[in-house]
């Protein structure tokens, strides 16, 4: 034992020795008090100025530190500190308490410090030297070789490099206590995390002297005793496992996929609900995971691995690793619902462009893609007219698309069936979509108001003609420019120049799968001979582009019995529902002329006192044009006979009823074959006009309108 010190406390005398280097822990703790330390300790607590003087001092001889408590009472960390020092120096033997029998003079707080110790010894002290001894190993006990690490004793860094065994030592040293830290971390990982990268087979190593630790947690400097070997255990830091799969595309979750991971340690599994896969307690290392996704295609599945490196996270990371991998049939279907074409016409209608304006997000989240353009007809008609019919407004509809405007112009032509044909009603109809239409003076006629207005944009906007000729006539040109400006009111072209990957292909289905009066679902009885908007419409399938479309189309038609679209139709996992606005009606009247139809007459139609359209009627009598939803009166007039007649105009769905007398009788009045009272009871020339509707429709001799013949007379007259 070195020369005692005396501390005083409020509850007693104590003398403080400092251990000798060569005493065994027995001898250490001979004379020790677990009482007089507690008091000491209580002192300390409550700020005792003597206590924290005397064992700031004790301290300093102990450890060689220069350095001096500040004494300020109200430091609790400083106080802590001094604690935990006081209780690891008594309970390694370092530092001895004896509790001193005879009556001492207890010293008052408001006393000055009654400290009394004897002086501390000379650094001459001639005291045996000693050494200090630390290894470092891995997790497992092996040794860590060729380290440097810092031991620090009074006041002094040396360096120390771990042998074969991990061992570094220290000697010729005086000092009781020395703390030691690693020289580099990074340079300890280069050592020890290409072992973490194969699983190795190994027991913990334990010690009575142990520090466990990660890379990161590596504390600065670790506590050593003289002649006590400390082992500092460097251990993996472990993590976790925790991936969301997804496709490349970033679309489809991969949900209930098999899997395996390879690397330090393996697991296997299946995603979840998520697509997510979770293993935790993982020991680090470089792993890879291998999903196994499985598809079907034409009724046969097979499965398809795809790898991905799979990074260990920190055990507290809340979010997911995205991995994007692998490819899966997907299909979108995006459905038009509404007027989308007239009856046997595969122009596109200016009802439809508002819901393919809303299209263009459903561009951009499924690009790159093999887009499928499905047309379809209403049951009215024959297959033969059905099918090629279908295909054409697929086509009229990828056209508009991609700003397509030649194919557009070639209805125009003599090689176009004459029933088929585009004229005057569709340019029309073009003009009148002009967001911009409500500003033409009603002096205007519809085609020089469009020249003027295509000729008074700037320059760069007068594409693809520079200028119209103002002449009111619609000639290639100012046709060329109509159906251009049409095209772009949906505000998209689907092209690589807008960074749309989108290949096209169009099919037709005819008749074969008209929907059920939702327009959602396919009609399971659909009748025969029926004419109805919803079945004239379009779909759109967006297929991922890997697999293309999937089951390929069965040529440009489907038949009745095909499997083909209803597959496409199941496998879509989302539908987008785009309603067609009707902002628009479309008005159609025929001219009799002291009944016979009036073709290839001259005509002018105002609507409300405004003019918006002049043509011909076509081989049937008819004209047929749109008009504002809320138009009240139409005037035609037909200059080479003279004519001019104002009707009333009624929506569709405030008409009478083709099973009511009066439905009847003013439908057989607009045909031109009742001239009469449309109220009343039925009189001889109802009977003839009915007699006379029969005979041109083929149903038979007969004065009454039986169900068929309702029918027919709805059909013929358009509602």
């Amino acid at each position: 034992m070195r020369r005692p010190w005396l501390i005083r406390t409020p509850d007693g005398d104590f003398e403080a020795r400092v251990a000798h280097l060569g005493a065994s822990p027995a001898d250490r703790t001979a004379s020790d008090r677990a009482s007089a330390w507690f008091s000491a300790d209580f002192s300390l607590a409550n700020g005792e100025p003597d206590a924290l003087s005397s064992v700031q001092e004790l301290r300093r001889v102990v450890t060689g530190s220069q350095g001096s408590f500040l004494g300020d009472r109200e430091d609790v960390f400083a106080i802590a500190e001094l604690r935990r020092w006081l209780e690891q120096a008594w309970r390694t033997g370092r530092v001895v308490f004896t509790p001193i029998a005879r009556p001492v003079i207890r010293v008052l707080r408001s006393a000055a410090p009654a400290v009394e110790f004897a002086p501390p010894p000379a650094s001459t002290d001639s005291s045996a030297p000693t050494y200090f001894e630390v290894r470092f190993v891995d997790e497992i006990g092996e040794a860590i070789a060729g380290l440097e690490v810092i031991i620090t004793t009074e006041g002094k860094g040396n360096p120390v490099t771990t042998d074969g065994d991990g061992v570094a030592r220290l000697d010729g040293v005086t000092s009781s206590f020395a703390n030691v830290r690693v020289a580099s971390i990074s340079k300890l990982g280069e050592i020890v995390e290409p072992r973490w990268s194969t699983v190795r087979a190994g027991d913990p190593p334990t010690a009575a002297h142990l520090t466990r630790a990660t890379l990161a947690t590596l504390p600065s400097g670790i506590a050593l005793e003289s002649e006590q070997q400390h082992l500092v255990v460097i251990e993996p830091r472990r993590g976790k496992l925790f991936m969301e799969l997804w496709d490349k595309a970033g679309r489809v979750r991969h949900v209930g996929c098999r899997y395996r991971i390879s690397g330090p340690t393996s697991f296997d599994g299946e995603t979840d609900e998520n697509g997510r896969l979770l293993h935790e307690d993982v020991p680090p290392g470089d792993y890879e995971l291998t999903l196994t996704v499985e598809v079907e295609l034409a009724g046969e599945v097979t499965s398809n691995d795809y790898q991905s490196p799979a990074v260990v996270l920190d055990g507290t990371e809340a979010e997911p690793h995205i991995r994007r991998l692998g490819v899966v049939p997907r299909v979108i279907m995006a459905r038009v619902r509404g007027l989308l074409f007239d009856l046997n016409k595969s122009f596109l209608l200016p009802s439809a462009i508002p819901a393919l304006r809303r299209i263009r997000d459903v561009y951009a989240t499924n690009n790159p893609s093999e887009l499928l353009i499905v047309g379809h007809t209403d049951t009215s008609g024959e297959p033969n007219i059905n099918d090629p019919l279908s295909v054409e407004r697929a086509d009229t509809v990828a056209a508009f698309l991609k700003d397509d405007v030649d194919p557009w112009l070639a209805w125009y032509g003599q090689g176009k069936p004459v029933s088929k044909r585009w004229g005057a009603t569709e340019d029309l109809m073009m003009i009148q979509a002009m967001a911009d239409y409500g500003t033409k003076p009603a002096d205007l006629d519809p085609v020089s108001w469009f020249q003027k207005r295509h000729n008074n944009k700037p320059e760069s906007h007068r594409q693809p003609m520079s200028s119209l000729k103002e002449d009111g006539i619609l000639g290639p040109s100012t046709r060329r420019q109509l159906v251009s400006d049409y095209m772009g009111l949906d505000g998209a072209t689907l092209g690589t120049e807008n960074g749309l990957d989108i290949r096209i292909t169009t099919h037709g289905c005819g008749e074969n799968f008209p929907v059920d009066d939702t327009g959602t679902q396919l009609d399971s009885a659909p009748a025969d001979d029926r004419r109805d908007q919803l079945d004239r419409r379009v779909e759109l399938f967006f297929f991922d582009s890997e697999f293309g479309i999937v089951p390929p189309p069965p040529g440009k038609n489907s038949r009745a019995g095909s499997t083909a679209y209803p597959e496409w139709r199941k496998r879509a996992e989302q539908e987008h529902f785009f309603d067609v606005l009707d902002p628009m009606r479309l008005l159609r009247l025929r001219v009799l002329v002291q009944g016979e139809v009036h073709a290839s007459a001259a005509y002018r139609l105002f609507i409300d006192g405004q003019l918006i359209g002049a043509g011909e009627t076509n081989e049937d009598g008819y004209l047929v044009l749109p008009v504002p939803v809320d138009a009240s009166e139409a005037l035609l007039e037909l200059p080479a006979v003279g004519l001019r007649r104002t009707v009333s105009l009624v929506a569709s769905e405030g008409f009478p009823s083709v099973d009511t007398l009066e439905g009847q009788r003013t439908r057989l009045h607009q045909l031109g074959l009742y001239v009469g009272p449309l109220t009343g009871d039925a009189d001889a020339a109802f009977s003839d006009a009915v007699e006379r509707f029969r005979a041109e429709r083929s149903l038979g001799p007969g004065t009454e309108l039986d169900s068929a013949a309702q029918q027919e007379l709805a059909a013929t007259y358009g509602s």
